[in-house]
């Protein structure tokens, strides 16, 4: 799930990335600032 959330956010405008983090958080229930620097990284 990650791997795939992470190709669409490395990818995205600042727009899209904000529905796509808020997507994230609500499927994983991370905490907002944990999940963005999930999204960042390059290997979970």
């Amino acid at each position: 799930m990650i791997k795939v959330f992470r190709e669409r956010y490395r990818y995205a405008t600042k727009k899209e990335k904000i529905s796509i983090l808020n997507e994230f958080v609500s499927l994983s229930g991370f905490n907002r600032n944990y999940a963005s620097q999930v999204l960042r990284k390059k290997k979970f």
